[in-house]
């Protein structure tokens, strides 16, 4: 009895040892995962093609099989730095849950106060190494963005969330330079695993809300197949209430134009098929003003090739104008090729679009025009002639 008593202590000592040591391992992998975790993603971050990037702290949530990124900032490997390409607050990786317990193993990740500034250097001539270097540009490409985000967590992403996010347009380059941007971004992607085992279809739905310089607000819908080449997605999207002023330098680059008053609303409809990109941009401006007496003659001192052509575009614009509610309208279409390689997808279609935009303010003949059909019964007038004869 007294052995059998004396063999037991010493199993629930051998016990508790164990569980001992495994609690205290436990503990040291705890503390130590998160550094471990740091260097692995700055070590992955590094291994983007021309990028390089850095992380702060890591903090784990091991109960919902998760890990948060703090300060996350992304920049070229080489070259001057405008701005960071990306930077967000805090990345969240981890397993969607609800997925989970249907039986499916796949990841969510959830970006807080993310910002990408896309940068556009166009003219190498205007670049000089005192005033914005050619090298300044970065559009994330030809980096694999994909494949990084898969070895920082090896499930495919089910669900992507954005929230209070930056997205900067800008060309250091152009005079006056041009920061176009979006603020209080809000996003949600969902079935990106484009999977009917998760969704009733294989179409992947991206919603967004913004405002456009902190003026306009945006919203907009994109349906896209994420794994199907050539490009494969439908895109909806409307643009109110954007203060022209707001755009202004970016009107001035491209036209010789200078707004000084003015909405714009713009409805936007794209879709990507076999290679190309169709659809069309229908802006919509409302009290339009292209020439102001005291701004641009005793304030700005424009020239006076410039006067005349702003105070002709401004009584075009107002020949033009819906009256009773001084509003212009037009619709311009949009055709451009996708087929080239896929790291240059995202700046083509920026390209397909702009062009598209900026062309419609252009002064160009169509050749369009055909003269009408003569009535029915009744013989062309021979050049020179008048219905008389005479």
């Amino acid at each position: 009895m007294e052995m059998r008593s004396l063999e037991m202590h010493h199993k629930k000592r051998k016990v508790f040892w164990i569980l001992g040591v495994v609690v205290v391992l436990l503990v040291i992998v705890r503390v130590a995962l998160p550094s471990y975790l740091q260097r692995y993603v700055n070590q992955t971050l590094a291994s983007a093609e021309g990028y390089s990037g850095q992380v702060g702290d890591i903090d784990l949530a091991i109960w919902r099989g998760a890990y948060v990124i703090n300060d996350v900032e992304i920049n070229k490997a080489s070259g001057d730095v405008y701005a960071p390409f990306f930077s967000a607050e805090e990345i969240d990786l981890s397993i969607l849950m609800p997925a989970l317990f249907r039986g499916h193993l796949v990841g969510e990740i959830l970006l807080q106060h993310p910002t990408l500034n896309i940068v556009i250097t166009e003219d190498p001539e205007k670049a000089d190494e005192e005033t914005v270097p050619e090298s300044f540009e970065q559009t994330g490409e030809p980096a694999s963005w994909q494949q990084i985000l898969t070895e920082l967590f090896p499930l495919r992403f089910d669900l992507v969330e954005l929230r209070q996010g930056e997205i900067h347009y800008r060309k250091p380059d152009s005079d006056p330079r041009i920061d176009l941007y979006l603020t209080n971004l809000d996003a949600e992607l969902v079935n990106f695993t484009n999977s009917r085992e998760l969704s009733e279809s294989m179409v992947a739905t991206l919603t967004a809300t913004a405002d456009v310089m902190r003026n306009g607000s945006l919203d907009f819908t994109l349906e896209m197949d994420p794994y199907k080449e050539p490009p494969y997605f439908d895109f909806k999207g409307k643009l109110l209430n954007l203060e022209m002023t707001s755009i202004d330098d970016f009107i001035r680059v491209h036209t010789p134009i200078d707004l000084e008053a003015g909405s714009l609303d713009l409805v936007v409809e794209l879709a990507a098929r076999a290679g190309r990109l169709t659809g069309y941009i229908k802006p919509l401006l409302r009290n339009v003003e292209v020439f102001d007496w005291d701004e641009d003659v005793e304030e700005q001192g424009d020239n006076v090739l410039r006067i005349a052509w702003e105070g002709v575009v401004g009584g075009i614009t107002e020949l033009f104008e819906n009256q009773p509610r001084d509003q212009v309208a037009t619709r311009i279409p949009v055709d451009g090729d996708l087929s080239g390689p896929q790291p240059e997808l995202f700046t083509s279609i920026i390209n397909i679009l702009r062009n598209a935009f900026v062309n419609a303010f252009e002064a160009d003949l169509d050749g369009d025009v055909q003269p009408p059909e003569p009535r029915s019964g009744s013989d062309p007038q021979p050049e020179g002639e008048t219905e008389t004869g005479q």
